[in-house]
Parts: structure tokens; sequence; C-alpha cells
């Protein structure tokens, strides 16, 4: 198994030359073991299929330090016991003196702890003094708290896949950064209704707040089709209005001022495949009468192209908007609705999926201390109280812009306390919904609004000639107000 890793071994010829290179994480997590415990020296060392190897290390050549095998090593009393082991004096035990580790390094007393969490054991923290001394009871209750620290941390990394060390026994080949997180019973109801429905071509339409996963749900859907093509996603609400035909479609060469060549559009990229429509609403209805065809009949035309191409899509869409076809504010053709919606999916809100709030907390902060390279110990009790009675209206993305910046306010390898997380923990139970979802931005063809110079100009008033909140008060494009009030003599 292969998991890819901030730790990636070189091989070299001689015990001199450094074995591989390890990335700021590890280092840090033992430099601060040596503060904690008043020792000279610790270091990493990880079981892998056949040997022990030293990955990490703080005040001592570590890379000096060859493989070992399991039972030769100085340590191998915990990867046996799979318990602390506390050493005061190597010279008093022959057995153990003459072991490589004490050797090289030059040991004369050490503490080991495990590496381990509840499904498999990684290898031990390990901090040692250069002569014999007794080790403060104290000194060890916390260094094998902060060993546990460690173990979630290095869990998680493995778990997030950011750790490639061929041969290393680790806890799961699990992709957790892609796979669905659903423990709450609403999130799994989603899941398996999704997981139901994935292996037929028929569109879904997946409806929710923003930052809910909606793109995750497409995502799964695609993985369980069996689909050979490629997964596409499209953020319809980033497309230049004047570009998304060509954006979709694709154009022939010559088709206009810049065209020099053949191009293909997103959908014939997901051709086999599935093809993610996300925000579909931010999409001007003059663009979505031209998704019927590609809904309808699988066909598509590129801009300046006679020719008709035949492609196999299967369409997944999204949106945070009002869909429904009674509703006046609508932001989807009716027409395209009753195609797009062949399936419809609700991604329940993060305040309504407490189960899956506990394990994203922890998911997300594993990710966000390797990315940043800032390893911290978990959350004091307070933080994570809080954490979990946040109502999150802005939903997963919230969430992970507050444990992005709690990690870089933290101290490496201190618990994240609740002044760094920067959240209103008093608006946690209060029930309160989250802000509605603004008015839909663009104008619907078939249903103009008579925008008068009055209603123009108090609206430039009150925003203060930003383009696009006037827009979406009018609903009108933005632009409509640009031209409006070039007019007016305002732009």
């Amino acid at each position: 198994m292969v998991i890819e890793a901030e730790v990636d071994f070189i091989p070299h010829g001689s015990a001199g030359d450094i074995l591989g290179t390890c990335a700021i994480p590890l280092s840090a997590w033992c430099r601060r073991a040596v503060r904690l415990s008043g020792a000279e020296g610790s270091g990493i060392v990880l079981r892998f299929a056949d040997e022990i190897r030293f990955v990490a290390g703080s005040g001592f050549p570590w890379y000096d330090v060859p493989p070992i095998a399991p039972e030769e090593s100085l340590f191998s009393s915990v990867f046996t016991s799979r318990r602390s082991v506390v050493c005061a004096d190597v010279d008093c035990d022959p057995s153990i003196a003459s072991r490589l580790e004490a050797q090289v390094i030059g040991i004369g007393a050490f503490v080991a702890c495990p590496l381990e969490n509840a499904e498999s054991f990684l290898g031990a923290l390990v901090v040692h003094r250069k002569i014999a001394t007794d080790w403060d009871p104290e000194q060890i209750r916390r260094l094998e708290g902060f060993s546990d620290a460690l173990s979630l941390f290095m869990s998680g990394a493995l778990q997030c896949r950011h750790f490639r060390m061929p041969g290393l026994r680790s806890v799961s080949s699990t992709r957790v950064a892609l796979s669905p997180i659903a423990r709450s019973a609403v999130t799994q109801a989603v899941f398996t209704e999704a997981g139901m429905i994935a292996k037929y071509s028929f569109p879904v339409l997946v409806l929710g707040e923003r930052g809910t996963g909606k793109g995750v749900l497409a995502e799964h859907i695609h993985s369980l089709s069996g689909r050979a093509g490629p997964f596409v996603s499209v953020n319809c609400a980033a497309l230049p209005p004047d570009t998304i035909e060509d954006a979709l479609f694709g154009h022939k060469k010559g088709a206009f001022t810049g065209a020099l060549s053949d191009r293909a559009g997103h959908v014939e990229a997901a051709d086999r495949g599935t093809l993610f429509l996300d925000e579909i609403g931010d999409l001007p209805w003059g663009a979505q009468a031209k998704l019927l065809r590609l809904v309808e009949r699988n066909e598509i035309q590129r801009l300046g192209e006679d020719t008709v191409r035949r492609v196999d899509v299967r369409i997944v869409a999204a949106t945070n908007r009002i869909v429904s076809p009674s509703d006046a504010n609508r932001v989807l053709r009716e027409d395209l609705y009753d195609r797009l919606a062949g399936h419809l999916l609700t991604m329940p809100p993060l305040r309504q999926r407490r189960e899956d709030l506990e394990a994203l907390i922890d998911v997300f902060l594993h990710r966000t201390t390797v990315d940043l390279h800032r390893p911290v110990a978990g959350f004091t009790i307070e933080a994570r109280d809080a954490l979990l009675k946040h109502e999150w209206p802005g939903n997963i993305r919230e969430l992970e812009n507050v444990l992005r910046g709690a990690c870089l306010r933290t101290r490496i390898g201190e618990a994240v306390r609740i002044d760094a997380l920067r959240i209103d923990a008093a608006r946690g139970g209060t029930g309160e919904e989250p802000p509605k979802p603004l008015p839909p931005a663009e104008t619907q063809s078939n249903r103009p609004r008579n925008v008068t110079e009055a209603d123009l100009r108090a609206a430039f008033e009150r925003h203060g000639g930003n383009i696009s909140r006037i827009a979406a008060e009018l609903h009108v494009t933005r632009q409509t107000v640009q031209r409006r009030l070039r007019t007016m003599g305002l732009r």
C-alpha cells in the first residue's frame, strides 16, 4: 500500500547519508516533546512491514540510525506490549545497552510512548537523555497525553492520505478527504437514496444551502454510477455571461474573433461520465434554454458549427435558490426544471447534522494541520463545546474557515482554545435560521422587470454605486445596470 505523505524516504549507500527528509509537522512535534519532558532529544519511530525506522527527530542525528528489525530494537518492548516503557539507566540491562540505537545515539535513559489508535499500531514517540536519570512522573504523564495527541494527528493525516511511506502499517487506505461523512440519520438517508439511483442515467437535481456538500454528493453519485468517463464540475456562477455557451459546448475555429482552433466544451469533456452543474440557478434564462437540447436528447452544437454532436452525459445539477415552478421568484425555467428534476435530493444544513459535525471537526482539523504544517493537540473542552453548539449558518465552508484560522492562531503542539476559534458560541442551540438567500441576480427573459430611472438612482445611492448589489436588488443583469447608468451619466 502506498499512502501519500510528507515524509518520503530516499535510500542511500552509507549510514552517514540522510535516509530521508521529514516534513515540518513531525519535527515540530519532536521539539515540543523535548520541551515537555526536559529531555535532550526526541524522535518518532514507525513500524514498517519488516523493520523499524526513525522518521523524525530533534536534538540528535536520528537520520544516522539505520533501519532495525523490530525484535532487535531498543524499543521492542513498546511494540510488543503497546504500553509506555520508562528506562532510567540503559547500562543496568546489558541486553538493551548493546542495542544499535543506544550505541549510535548514545542513549543513557529514555521514555517511549506508543503511537496507536483503535485500529492500528503505528510506532512510538521516544525522548531520551545521554546520562542515566530518573524521570519525573508528572513529565511522563504529560508525555503520554502528548503522544495520544500525536497519535490522533498522525491517524488523521494517514486517513487524509498525506503520508507516502511504502510498507507502513497504517490505519486505513480509505480516502477520507473524498469520502462522504454521513453519520447522522438525515445524511445517511440522502446518501442511501443517492446510491439507489446512481446507476441510472436520468438527471438529478440537488438542493440545499451553500456549503452543505452538494458537490460531494454529486461526486458520490458518479463514483457509484459505474460510468467510465470523468466527473466534470462546472461552477455556473463563475461563468461570464458572454462565454457561457462557449464554455459549455465549445466552438469551431473561426466562430468568433480569437477562435484560432476547434475547442471542446465542458459537456464533451464529460462524455461517458458525469457533468455537475453547480449553482445552475445563477445561469441566465437564455443560457438555460440552450441546455434543454442537451438534457432532452443528449445533443449539442459547438459555436459556429452546423454538425450536431451526440454525447453520453449524466447531468447532476445543484442550486441553493428557489426552483419550484409555482414560485414567482424561481430561478429555473419551468421546462428545464421539469427535465432536470428526474430525481430531487436535498442536502440538509450542518445544524441538522450534529453527528456529522463531530466527525467533520476532527477530519478538517487533521487536514488543516497537515496542509498548514501546524500540528495542534486537538481542542480544549470549552473550544469543542463551542464548535458543537454553534449553528453554522455558513455550513461546512464556514467550519473549514474557522478551523483554518484557529490553527494559525494556536501554538504548534498545543490544544486549540476557545478564543482562537473566533466564533459566536452564544448562538449555539438557539435554533436561529440562517440568512435567507439573496434574490436571483439575473433577469428572467420572459418576465422582464421595468426599472425606472428613479429606482435606479435610489439603488445607486443606497449601494454606493456597487453594480452587483444594484443588479441583485432590481433583479436585472450587471450589464443592464451599467448600460442604464451610462445613459444617465452616472458612469
